[in-house]
Order: C-alpha cells, then structure tokens, then sequence
C-alpha cells in the first residue's frame, strides 16, 4: 500500500495497529514524499480496522483517523501440515499445525466429534491444540476462525492409534536399597509430562488425587513429592531413571499396602508404579508392590516474597517463596489479592497460579526441608489505592495430614499513572490566563496540572477523562501539559502540546 502525507523523511517506522509493517520504502523522489508498505500478519480476528503510524524524528503521525486506518478482512484458514499426525487413542497430545489464516479466535475440531483442547494462536501461521480422547481411526483435523472453515485436505489427516500401555522396571543389584538405581521404561503412553515418583508412583494430574486412592488408609500415608517428571515422546515411549534416597525404611512386602507409619512423621510411601490418564482416572499401567518409606520431623515455615510490594494496577505481580513442605507437586496454589476495604476475607475475583518444586529430606528424623513456589498474578484495576491489601497465596498439602499451606504479604496498590491525549486550545500568550481543556485517563484523582514544569494557576477535574486548567505564565515556547496522581506522571507525547506566544 501507499501511505501519503507529510513529513516523513527519514521515517524510522511504520506500524498496523501496533504491529511493524513486513517492509517499508520512503519514496523521496515522489512529489509529496510517499510511504510504499506491505502490511503485516495479524492474529487479532477480522474484520476490523488497524491504524497506521509513521514515526520520525519530530514524532509518530497517525491517531485512528478514518484516514489513517487499514481495514483487514476475514480469511478462510488453511491447513498444510499436522505435526504429529497420529499417537494413542487416549488422547492429550499436544498437536501443532501449520497453515495460514489463523487468527485468535481459532478453535480445531479433531473430526465430526472431537474438539480440541488449550488451543494456542502462535501465530498466523501456527497454532498448537491438546488432541482429545478418541477410537481407532484416521480422521480430518479443521480449523474455525471468524473467516471460516478449513478445506479438508489429505494434509488435515490425524490417525488414533490402538496401543496398550505397558511398564517395566530395572533395579541395579542391591534393589531396595539406598543409593541403588531404578530404571522405568513405558510405552503406548499419551504423549505429555507424566509425573515418577521416586517412591514408585507415577500419575498425571490426577485431581482431585484421593480420586485413585482407593484402599489407601488416609491421604497422610501418601506423599507425591520427590517427582521427577520424563516426556512421553510421540510415539507414547518415555524412560526415567532415579536413584532410590537415603534414608529409607523398607516396610513389610507381605503386609499392608502402605504399612502403617506415625502421622506424627512426615512419610513418603510407594506401593505401586501406576500411570494415569487425565479424564476420566484410569490405571494404565501397574507394576507390583514396593514398599518404601522416607521418614522425617514436621517442616520449616513456608515464606513468600515479591520483587515490590508498591505495584501498580494492571501489572502483573510475580511471587516466590520457601519452604513449601508437603505441597502437591506440579502446581495447584491459588493466589489472591485480599484485604480489599480493610476485610481480609474480602478478595478480589482473579486467581493467580503458582507451581511446586520437589521438596528434599534430609536424615532420619531429620528436617523436611520445603519446596519453592512461584507465580503470577494480575492486579486489578479496581484495586487502585488499596492500602489494606495483600497477596495470599495458599498451596493445598497432602502431608503429614490433609489441608492447606498459606503465607501473605503486605501490597500498597497505586492507579495507573494518567495519560493526556488532547489539549485544547493548545496555544495561549506568555501572560497566562488561558483556559485549556485536557483529555485523557486516570483524572479522578489527580494531584497536580504542569505546563512543563510550571504548575497551573489552577485546575478542576471535571470527569475521569477531562480537566480544566488555566495556563501559568510562561516564557514563549512550546511545552508538555502533564497530569499527575499518586501512580505518577503522565508520559510526554506530541499530543500534550501547548504553545506560549509572545
């Protein structure tokens, strides 16, 4: 396309919508000077209008005027490729496709009856999709945008295929021993991460857990710490090796499956090296029993940390902490912000998440020592001059009996800092006086008018979006009309403008 007007020699960029041009040319033999672009892909879902700006030296042109927009039309997707294009009937493999059209709102259909599950627009080009459970077959993979259907084609083709799970287990002479290594080997898995545990027990994301504990005597006789957690790779194969810990205590082979143990104790029991699928729970594969138990004392407290407790509305808050003990490996903290009015039961509707590394013992009565947690939350913007507020965190525990690890922090939420997108008049003499309407965001409280650096003889905030403000005295010139409030200062732009005139 070619974009016309003025001013643009020596254009440093040229953007749709906020996303750069493919290619852009200044063409300064032409008479005005005129930009030839090539619009960019986008992912944002079509139809709709995506404004151009050219920046130079001297500023950025191009404010969503209609004639500064590009209008992008809905396309119908294709699809070229399928990576990888067949794997087991229990579904959860993470599927990529290649094509062109794709567009955020995209969605893929496995066949006449399955849809795809965690879709993720990479890009126009790209998208990837978690492949639902299905039967023997090979079938048509379609993508769906606002644009339309895929075509099917003989590149769509996704084959399920029948396999059964199997498991086998190699010790190194010495067997249940500390020190001594355990080698699994699986095959006719789903693709994805499944979880070993160093005891014996291999699972994926069983939840809620006690949904395949059945003739366990209580969640205290189970830990699923100490995982390690191999890849099932697309052809549903995966090996894990781990060195058994020390200390441990073998239980009885001939008695109960787990032994019992002191509640007091923090223990880990294995009986049984078990895998199993997503939806619904399902024993894929079993081997036999091997009790073990890895014993320590009760944990140290758990702590929580964030880079700043002053954190502005909008941004996102990442959290650490340690100590963590007997936390569900893998994930499952939930992370609030609470202490909105001053009640700390009153939180606010998002939900940040956190993961759970795999927590270490150490000797026999020894410390339990905790696992890390990290994560992220957004901030709301209705948050904005919160003082009373804090992030909770809370992790469920399985260890040493059922219920919950938690930690708080103290937050002081700012608003946002204001943005000025007009000035009117934006021209008034040195003496002052002049009355100026200002528009933008964040006015509801702002604190102070500076023409440059010079505050406004006075000023009234007339809605969220708008003040009035009469201009000080100033010497000619131009200067930025800024607008502040206790998230900060207004940034500085070419549309903030006012002209001191002699």
């Amino acid at each position: 396309m070619t974009i016309t007007g003025t001013g643009f020699t020596g254009a440093s960029a040229v953007t749709f919508g906020g996303v750069a041009a493919t290619t852009f040319t200044v063409n300064s033999d032409t008479t005005p000077i005129t930009i030839t672009a090539t619009a960019p892909a986008q992912t944002s879902t079509a139809p709709f209008g995506a404004t151009v700006q050219v920046t130079t030296a001297g500023g950025t042109a191009g404010d969503g005027s209609a004639d500064d927009i590009f209008n992008y039309t809905p396309v119908v997707p294709t699809i070229t490729s399928v990576s990888p294009n067949e794997n087991t009937t229990a579904g959860d493999s993470l599927i990529t496709i290649t094509g062109t059209g794709f567009t955020s709102d995209a969605t893929v259909s496995f066949g006449a009856d399955g849809q795809g599950n965690a879709v993720t627009v990479n890009s126009s080009t790209s998208l990837t999709a978690n492949s639902p459970p299905g039967v023997p077959a090979t079938i048509d993979l379609t993508v769906t945008t606002s644009g339309g259907t895929s075509a099917i084609t003989a590149a769509d083709h996704y084959t399920y295929v029948a396999e059964t799970a199997t498991l086998t287990i190699t010790n190194t002479p010495g067997g249940n021993t500390p020190g001594s290594t355990v080698t699994i080997n699986g095959s006719g898995f789903p693709t994805g991460n499944w979880y070993i545990n160093t005891s014996g027990v291999a699972l994926v994301q069983a939840d809620p857990l006690a949904a395949f504990l059945s003739g366990f005597s209580a969640l205290a006789d189970l830990d699923t710490n100490n995982l390690v957690a191999p890849t099932v790779d697309n052809s549903g194969n995966f090996t894990t090796t781990f060195t058994l810990a020390s200390p441990f205590v073998v239980g009885d082979p001939n008695g109960a499956c787990p032994p019992l143990q002191n509640e007091i104790d923090v223990g880990l029991v294995g009986c049984a090296i078990v895998a199993l699928s997503i939806n619904p729970v399902t024993i894929l594969a079993n081997l036999g029993d091997v009790p073990v138990i890895y014993s320590g004392t009760q944990p140290d407290p758990p702590t929580l940390a964030v880079s700043s407790t002053v954190v502005h509305v909008g941004s996102t808050l990442h959290f650490s902490g340690s100590g963590w003990w007997g936390s569900y490996p893998g994930g499952g903290a939930t992370a609030r912000i609470c202490g909105i009015g001053g009640n700390s039961k009153r939180c606010d509707s998002t939900t940040g998440s956190g993961v759970v590394a795999p927590v270490t013992y150490s000797g026999i009565g020894g410390s339990l020592h905790g696992a890390t947690v990290s994560g992220s939350i957004k901030v709301a913007s209705s948050l904005a001059g919160c003082t009373t507020c804090f992030l909770r965190v809370i992790q469920p525990n399985l260890t040493p009996l059922p219920g919950k690890v938690e930690a708080e922090i103290a937050l002081t939420i700012l608003p946002d800092a204001p943005t000025v997108i007009s000035v009117s008049p934006n021209s008034g003499p040195t003496g002052g006086g002049t009355k100026v309407t200002i528009r933008g965001t964040g006015f509801t409280k702002a604190t102070a008018v500076l023409f440059g650096s010079t505050p406004a003889t006075r000023f009234t905030r007339v809605r969220s979006t708008e003040i009035t403000a009469t201009a000080p005295k100033h010497r000619a010139g131009i200067v930025d009309v800024t607008v502040s409030n206790s998230g900060g200062r207004s940034a500085t732009s070419v549309r903030d403008g006012f002209t001191f005139k002699t």
